[in-house]
């Protein structure tokens, strides 16, 4: 199985999804790794890493519910999207 699935309708959401993962993983380990170059205790350092990857994770799950709720909706509607009506 493909980490990223590119054929489905929701293929913006999917992405947005893995580059949150990805995104706050690394927000993480920066603040952690910078608490700890400004000389802060470890346990700060980790709590601050905790903290900024937790945010990070709870917007991107914002973004992709609300990516999935407003493409639903459309499909639900019957409405096409720009792209299809051209063709």
């Amino acid at each position: 199985m493909k980490a990223l699935d590119t054929s489905g309708v929701n293929a913006l959401a999917q992405t947005w999804l893995v580059f949150g993962r990805h995104l706050a993983v690394a927000a993480g380990a920066f603040t952690a790794l910078l608490s700890l170059l400004f000389h802060r205790s470890l346990t700060t350092a980790c709590l601050r890493g905790a903290s900024a990857y937790l945010a990070a994770w709870l917007v991107t799950k914002l973004g992709h519910w609300a990516l999935t709720r407003t493409t639903s909706s459309a499909i639900d509607k019957g409405t096409r999207s720009p792209a299809r009506l051209r063709t």
